[in-house]
């Protein structure tokens, strides 16, 4: 479900972040634009030795995730995009209980001006909180990876996350991949 989402996170970022791309390179400019934009994501973080090990129930929500979205072009053709998101917002468990959470991303991809590899530096934080110390959520990481897309013109289409290529783990906290449904 997290490389679902972080897909279709991507892909609409793609839609907004090579508009100006023809005219810096035709000009020989550096050019950077900058977009915002929100999605709603709905979650469901399921418990588990399949799933997040730091809860014992199911928990649900809704994040409204908020992007501010700069990309700079290089008289070369290469491109530099920087994702900063963040939400916050509550959940609920399968018991109506309710939790707070936090989730902050910065994803900034160094995209060369024919390929072959897409390099991916990601820090990514997500924290989840409710009332006594059960089913607390703390799932952080620092990495650095690389992807080859299918299209230089359409790099974030074929994002590939969770990480395969040159994954290296500069920093790792919790279980990212299964406690961290944004």
């Amino acid at each position: 479900m997290v490389v679902v989402m972080r897909r279709i996170t991507v892909t609409l970022v793609a839609l907004l972040v090579f508009i100006g791309l023809p005219s810096a390179y035709a000009t020989g400019n550096t050019t950077t634009e900058e977009t915002e934009f929100s999605e709603t994501i709905p979650f469901t973080i399921v418990p588990g030795p399949d799933g997040c090990n730091q809860i014992d129930r199911a928990i649900s929500g809704t994040a409204v995730i908020y992007h501010k979205v700069r990309t700079t072009t290089y008289p070369d053709g290469s491109r530099r995009i920087v994702d900063d998101g963040f939400s916050k917002g509550a959940a609920v468990d399968d018991d109506g209980r309710s939790y707070r959470y936090r989730y902050e991303n910065r994803a900034i991809l160094n995209v060369p001006p024919a390929g072959p590899l897409v390099i991916v530096e990601m820090r990514d934080k997500f924290t989840l909180r409710g009332r006594g110390s059960a089913n607390r959520i703390d799932a952080s990481f620092n990495w650095l990876w690389t992807f080859q897309p299918g299209d230089l013109n359409n790099v974030l289409a074929d994002f590939a996350f969770p990480p395969v290529d040159n994954w290296v783990q500069f920093e790792t906290s919790g279980d990212p991949l299964n406690c961290d449904p944004i």
